[in-house]
């Protein structure tokens, strides 16, 4: 959801119609998102569609409306009230399980909002679909986030890949243990930190930030448009 929800934020952001930063449909099948997907949230009511005729030579872009369940190439969409609603909560839940997994877990059943990735309903799997992370390929060994290339090790790395390699495993928690082997000869955390300065180097797009978790034992990686956002509230 959180490209559909930074259409939102943009157009919030400049006073604009969400028509304006509309997503257009190859992005979001780039997630996983099938037409079948798409039917539900149409009929579920959560986005809108229609089919983008914008010309080179138009100041703005314009739309056509299309039938309610067909999606020529050109469709795009945006969220709507009751949509922005729940893609926010969702958004909230899945950020709060990766932070906090054991609270979560503890404390679904009790509240009714943990373990929302855990459910199978086709809200929720449509949701976590949606839901941004970063991808590490092992055998090209590059780092991708949102189908960007972020890095790329033309060398061997081994600190920086098994960080890596560790997020990926786990499915990119927000924190991850220190995955390095301990060595007699060197200072684990001292290890990590320069690991850490390391990923955060020579990226071919810088939009992914790693940083230790205050004990010296700890990986946190953060999408930098979402840590540029928490900075400023």
């Amino acid at each position: 959801m959180v490209s559909l929800l930074e259409a939102v934020e943009y157009a919030e952001q400049t006073s604009g119609d969400y028509w304006e930063f509309a997503v257009e449909l190859d992005r979001l099948t780039s997630y996983g998102l099938t037409f079948n997907d798409f039917r539900w949230l149409v009929r579920s009511q959560y986005v809108e569609h229609q089919c983008e005729v914008t010309l080179e030579r138009d100041d703005g872009r314009a739309f056509r409306p299309t039938g309610d369940l067909t999606f020529p190439d050109r469709t795009c969409f945006v969220l709507t009230t009751s949509g922005v609603e729940f893609a926010r909560s969702y958004c909230a839940i899945a950020s709060n399980e990766r932070t906090h997994p054991s609270e979560t877990g503890q404390n679904g059943a009790e509240n009714g909002a943990g373990n929302a990735t855990q459910d199978v309903s086709p809200k929720n799997e449509i949701a976590a679909k949606m839901i941004l992370l970063p991808q590490w390929d092992s055998e090209r060994r590059m780092l991708r986030f949102n189908g960007v290339a972020v890095k790329e090790f033309r060398w061997t790395a081994h600190n920086q890949e098994a960080v890596l390699s560790a997020f990926q495993e786990e499915d990119w928690p927000a924190r991850i243990d220190d995955p390095l082997p301990p060595h007699a000869e060197q200072d684990s955390k001292r290890r990590l930190s320069d690991t850490i300065k390391c990923l955060n180097r020579k990226q071919v797009n810088p939009i992914l930030h790693f940083r230790g978790d205050g004990t010296g034992e700890g990986v946190v990686w953060e999408h930098i448009a979402d840590r540029s956002r928490s900075r400023t509230h």
